[in-house]
């Protein structure tokens, strides 16, 4: 008979235990479903992942053109007979970062310091301003805004040499590296949690 009773004791306090466990379980379930609890980094993935392109430099950079000189932007601007134009337009360079690559490497909560992989920067964008056109010579007074967007190869043209410059001559793409860190660290630090922790960047990918 005791032996009865230390048995069903023994079950009595197995099934609290299983109770108490699937109780416990099933909380950890409902947290994780509803965003309270997450995996490490989750949040910090969550910032980007559904962001694409973080423009983090802008720079405008002066083309000057001279159609007795350059063959190619002639021939492709309608000007009448041999009137020769020398003229130049800004082009507005956009460069960033494809912000959906940014990703959660690793923490360490001792040392307050924070891991985390980050793609190089890139021209997004390059545009002719129309509104900044000098002309400084003209002989047939032939030169317009119109003359000039009508010839599309000569627009390419101008846009290829910006962008060329802008890679070549300039820090434009340093530069949007270094603002990107610096935007991505400012959004990171937005939570609580991290905004007394060193962020260490590490590359991923090709530099363009």
């Amino acid at each position: 008979m005791e032996q009865n009773e230390v048995t069903k004791n023994n079950l009595s306090k197995k099934n609290i235990i299983v109770v108490v466990a699937l109780i416990v379980l099933i909380v950890f379930a409902y947290l994780l479903g509803a965003g309270v609890l997450k995996p490490k980094g989750q949040v910090i993935n969550s910032m980007f992942e559904d962001r694409s392109q973080l423009v983090s430099q802008v720079q405008r950079i002066t083309i000057v053109k001279d159609t007795a000189e350059d063959k190619t932007i002639s021939s492709n601007i309608p000007l009448i007979g041999s009137s020769r134009v020398i003229f130049s337009y800004d082009v507005v360079i956009e460069a960033g970062i494809d912000a959906s690559k940014v990703k959660y490497l690793s923490e360490n909560a001792s040392e307050k310091k924070l891991v985390m992989e980050i793609p190089h920067s890139e021209i997004y964008s390059a545009t002719v301003d129309y509104d900044s056109k000098k002309v400084y010579l003209d002989q047939n007074h032939l030169f317009s805004n119109t003359s000039f967007e009508e010839g599309q190869d000569a627009v390419k043209e101008l846009v290829g040499e910006a962008k060329e410059r802008a890679k070549n001559e300039g820090k434009l793409l340093e530069y949007a590296d270094n603002n990107a860190k610096r935007i991505i660290e400012d959004l990171v630090k937005t939570d609580k949690k991290y905004k007394d922790y060193t962020i260490e960047f590490q590359y991923v990918g090709d530099v363009f």
